[in-house]
């Protein structure tokens, strides 16, 4: 099984694993409760906590009950992290991110920092699975390796509930259920004659559950808006062949935050005509940048994807790879 890493004071690793002893279930996840510690409940989730009074060291497990949403996975992760982490203490720098990750139709983001709270310092850890219209976060605090192991045991002892129905209850295809591109793909580019003043990103999002989410950002510096369009839907694969099946698009006009390439307010919003759209796809390995790029290839352009690529190592593509430190995903509003 797949494993994904988290920074939680040294690079801990975690496997969404078969059920455990004594496991517990909270919502859509289960977990083993750590000996010794306190278990609190309320309406917003889960608090499992440890303390050593001597010392003042202290270890904090949130679990935030499944909610709804149509966001995407790095949407929701942004999100908790607005909302459960930096409400809660001051994060020293933006979360280091690791690999996302899919188990169960749930596409899973994890990442960590370093905190302050008054005169105590110590590593937050953000986890946040998204799948089936619904959302949910484990948030991990400490300001000591004194428990350790306790975390890495209770990491060790997650499950997520299996998605049985993909995009607003839309069942899903299951000539989808083992892709090998799960995740998220980006495509940056000047191209449209922007040049050196501008660029256009697009992102895909495809989930293990057969849906998908799409985005594309468009930044001009002669221009005061930003363009954002944003679909979702579901697909199909066949062979080499994916299907794209829409199910709602809309353009967004923005303002400039700061006068950078930052959202700010909402100015408009209008619906676009729903494009399907078969490809035929590779993953392909690019040795010289020692990268993996999803390359997709149509008869023709698309709206949704733009011109084809200079790049001519295949007829008719684009090419997506993963994202990095210097390839960031899309950071939405």
């Amino acid at each position: 099984m797949k494993r994904l890493s988290l920074m939680l004071l040294v690079m801990l690793c975690y496997s969404l694993v078969k059920a455990q002893k004594n496991e517990v279930n909270f919502g859509v996840i289960s977990y083993t409760m750590p000996e010794g510690w306190q278990r609190q409940e309320n309406d917003g989730g889960l608090q499992l906590s440890v303390t050593d009074k001597k010392s003042g060291a202290y270890a904090i497990v949130v679990i935030t009950r499944a909610s709804a949403s149509t966001g995407s996975a790095n949407e929701n992760f942004n999100y908790s992290w607005d909302k459960l982490v930096k409400k809660t203490v001051q994060v020293n720098s933006a979360p280091a991110m690791s690999s996302p990750g899919n188990e169960n139709g749930w596409e899973i983001i994890s990442g960590g920092a370093d905190y302050t709270n008054g005169r105590t310092s110590g590593t937050v850890t953000l986890m946040t699975a998204t799948g089936g219209s619904k959302a949910v976060s484990v948030v991990l605090m400490t300001n000591t390796k004194q428990y350790q192991n306790d975390l890495t045991a209770f990491l060790n002892s997650l499950k997520l509930k299996t998605i049985t129905s993909g995009l607003n209850g839309i069942t899903t295809s299951s000539k989808s259920a083992d892709i090998d591109f799960a995740g998220t793909w980006i495509n940056r580019s000047s191209s449209n004659g922007l040049g050196t003043s501008g660029y256009i990103e697009n992102e895909y999002i495809f989930n293990a559950d057969g849906t998908y989410f799409f985005y594309a950002k468009i930044f001009n510096q002669s221009i005061n808006n930003l363009i954002l369009k944003k679909e979702k839907g579901t697909f199909e694969v066949s062979g080499k062949q994916l299907t794209l099946i829409p199910v709602s698009s809309v353009t967004e006009g923005w303002s400039r935050k700061n006068d950078i390439d930052v959202f700010g307010k909402l100015l408009s919003s209008q619906k676009n005509v729903l494009e399907k759209v078969s490809y035929q796809f590779t993953k392909h390995y690019f040795s010289g940048i020692q990268e993996w790029n999803l390359v997709l290839q149509a008869s023709k352009p698309t709206k949704r994807d733009g011109p084809f690529s200079s790049n001519t190592t295949f007829n008719n593509a684009w090419y997506y790879a993963q994202p990095s430190v210097n390839k960031p995903a899309i950071k939405l509003p």
